[in-house]
């Protein structure tokens, strides 16, 4: 906010930048966080998928699918929590400094769009390399493959 008054009431968009990254990069690993704690569930069942015998399976499906109505819960309550503080914040913080409101909604879109433009980039570099080491003349770039594994996963 004193950063608006030293402008004189004008958009710093430079300065705005660091702190608009900062809140895209943060939400996108809680939310990746939280999607692979509670939502991901293909390797339950690849688990169940993997068993050799039918009564085993069985037996692991139904321990399998409490876990993840557990974990579906705990996320949907974590998320409605949150949506609440989120909200109860941003309405008290409007309510108390009401010219900023322009400047917090231009920052809101701007880490939104941030925030839906960066995953392209970020998965382009690896399925490139993926592809070069797949498309590969030379069995030599297994390293190639590894990293773009590792590029995935961040």
């Amino acid at each position: 906010m004193h950063q608006i008054y030293e402008d004189g009431g004008k958009f710093n968009f430079i300065y705005q930048l660091p702190q608009i990254v900062y809140s895209a990069l943060i939400a996108t690993f809680g939310l990746r966080l939280m999607l692979y704690l509670f939502i991901l569930t293909d390797k339950d069942l690849l688990e169940i998928k993997g068993q050799k015998i039918m009564i085993r399976a069985y037996v692991m499906k139904r321990k399998k699918l409490k876990c993840i109505v557990i974990k579906y819960s705990f996320f949907f309550i974590i998320n409605f929590i949150l949506l609440g503080i989120f909200w109860y914040y941003l309405t008290c913080f409007n309510a108390i400094y009401k010219n900023t409101q322009t400047y917090l909604i231009k920052n809101t879109f701007i880490s939104f769009g941030f925030s839906l433009f960066y995953p392209f980039i970020i998965n382009i570099f690896p399925t490139m390399i993926r592809m070069c080491s797949i498309h590969s003349k030379s069995k030599s770039q297994t390293c190639c493959y590894k990293v773009s594994q590792l590029l995935q996963i961040l």
